[in-house]
């Protein structure tokens, strides 16, 4: 009984607050199901006049409050280092049971930071068509509500 209680403690007290960190690359592995899925569907169909089986999509907490917002990048965009195509990444989010744009990027691929502005994780564009490890930072502005390029 006490190794099954330490070994819950280690889990919850080790394992599970690494799981909710958001730094890092972004998967579009399109686990989105029942109504979020079919909320993402209207926003696509409303807001970006296209139908969600064109989009390949990731979940990302922004702001470690266990809800997730989404990534949104065009399923015929590849991500693949040999690739000199940029994609366009939308980003969104639910405001009052409303699902948001949050953001767009255009870059050859993102990436969570884990540095934070605000309390949101900023997202790194690899931008570059030379190289896979020159990009720009953009942070979160609660004045714009929205990210922007960090200015140095």
């Amino acid at each position: 009984m006490r190794k099954t209680l330490t070994a819950l403690l280690l889990f919850f007290g080790l394992v599970l607050p690494l799981y909710s960190y958001a730094a890092g690359p972004i998967i579009f592995d399109n686990r989105i199901i029942g109504s979020t899925k079919l909320s993402i569907s209207h926003f696509v169909r409303d807001h970006l006049k296209s139908d969600i089986k064109k989009y390949d999509i990731a979940r990302v907490d922004l702001n470690d409050d266990y809800y997730d917002e989404f990534v949104l990048k065009q399923k015929n965009c590849l991500l693949d280092k040999a690739s000199k195509q940029f994609c366009t990444f939308v980003f969104i989010g639910e405001k009052e049971d409303t699902l948001v744009k949050i953001s767009v990027f255009n870059a050859k691929k993102i990436q969570v930071s884990g540095k934070k502005h605000a309390g949101i994780y900023d997202i790194l564009a690899f931008q570059s068509k030379k190289n896979d490890y020159e990009y720009e930072r953009y942070i979160w502005s609660p004045d714009d509500k929205t990210y922007i390029r960090e200015s140095i």
